[in-house]
Order: C-alpha cells, then structure tokens, then sequence
C-alpha cells in the first residue's frame, strides 16, 4: 500500500520545488476510494496495481517498507525492473535476512495499534542485487535503514540507476 500517499504529503516541499513532478501511488483495493476522495488527483493519482499507471508517467520507482510484503515478492520485483520502466529504481525500509536465502515471518503488530500479524519476507540481498545487475542498473547507494526486528537480518534502503541497456 501506499500509505495514502503520506510520503509525498511528508517531502512535497521538495517534490513542488521541482515543478513538473507527477506523483503516482499504488494503494490497497481497501483505501483506494477513500485515498481518490480525499486527496485530488492534481496532486496524486491514485492505482489498484502498477501496470495501471500509463508508461509515460515514470522516471523514479519508490518502494518504501513494500517488497517484504507482497505474495509474490520475486515475481513482482523481477517483473518491474526487467520492463525498464523505470530510470532510477529507490527501495528503502526494506528487510533482508543474514543468511544467503529469503526467510518468511510472521510479523505481529503491537494491540496498542491494533490486533493484526501478516506473512513478512526477509529477503536475500544477493538475489536483489543480481536481479538488478541482470536487468542493467547500477547501485548508487546503499544505507542502513533505522527498522529493527528480534532475528538475525538488516533493513537497508538503496537507489539503482538504469543504464540504458535493457
């Protein structure tokens, strides 16, 4: 999801001072209505599933706290960087495993927020960078990020540049 768009709620000084951004954000089917009704699509469009959002509209892929969660991580990540839609690939807030393997958790959300647990997939970080380096990106960056879980793992943030080559 994508958080009803609260990234660029929380960096549109930045985003603005550009000028000729387009914002698009790929939410869950359950806020999708309620994320168009509140925030008028001058400033964000909303989507179901990224192939809605017209190939024209794309530079910079952000995919903040997203890849551990999805059912089909590989399938999704693979997909979106060999379509070469994107110049500038940026994941951040993202889990990976110590080990040279995805590991699958159960990640339980504290009932002071609310009674929840979902599947969460520390990923294998050799995967994502081959993933990259087959589909022609380059890293730019890698950082630590600031998530802590109770096993053995990194979350880390990177941004990856296209190389033109696909």
């Amino acid at each position: 999801g994508g958080a009803m768009g609260s990234i660029y709620l929380q960096n549109r000084k930045f985003t603005e001072a550009r000028g000729d951004m387009s914002w698009n954000v790929v939410e869950q089917a359950t806020y999708l209505k309620k994320a168009r009704d509140i925030i008028p699509e001058k400033i964000i469009k909303f989507f179901s599933d990224i192939k809605e959002i017209p190939s024209t509209d794309n530079d910079f892929l952000l995919l903040s706290s997203v890849l551990q969660y999805l059912p089909e991580t590989w399938e999704f990540f693979e997909e979106v960087v060999a379509s070469g839609r994107f110049r500038w690939i940026f994941f951040d807030r993202t889990a990976f495993n110590l080990e040279a393997r995805d590991r699958i958790t159960v990640q339980e959300v504290p009932e002071i927020i609310y009674k929840a647990s979902y599947p969460c997939r520390f990923l294998n970080l050799e995967h994502l960078e081959r993933v990259f380096k087959k589909n022609n990106y380059e890293k730019v960056f890698l950082h630590e990020s600031f998530e802590k879980a109770n096993i053995p793992s990194r979350f880390l943030g990177g941004l990856y540049k296209s190389t033109g080559r696909n």
